[in-house]
């Protein structure tokens, strides 16, 4: 199923040109799972990503579904699943992206994402 899952994040980028990266997190343990694009990082890196997603989402409150950050450099977007789950998917997009149409593929995207949707 991580295969299925990859394949998701490679047709998204591609449908989605302006998203440079597009990253799959758990949460809970801080860690990214799948990544792709055509910026390419460390382990390390992602995995930082994925905890600046966990706390952005903190800070924006229990109900909160995603986030959108903006810097002069990109526009990052996190988007977590309402279902119970710990899953959530990190955008990079260039700064002058427009970040509404990237939101509403990435909430459809997310989703889709079953539960068990990385078991092996």
């Amino acid at each position: 199923m991580a295969e299925a899952a990859h394949d998701m994040l490679r047709a998204f980028c591609t449908a989605n040109p302006s998203c440079a990266l597009l990253a799959l997190s758990d949460l809970r343990v801080g860690t990214m799972l799948l990544a792709h694009g055509e910026l390419t990082y460390p382990q390390e890196y992602l995995d930082a990503v994925s905890c600046f997603a966990r706390d952005a989402l903190t800070v924006a409150g229990a109900g909160a579904d995603h986030m959108i950050f903006c810097t002069p450099e990109s526009t990052r977007l996190v988007v977590r699943e309402t279902r119970p789950s710990d899953l959530a998917l990190t955008a990079f997009a260039p700064p002058d992206a427009d970040p509404r149409p990237l939101l509403e593929a990435l909430r459809q995207l997310v989703a889709s994402f079953a539960p068990n949707a990385l078991a092996a």
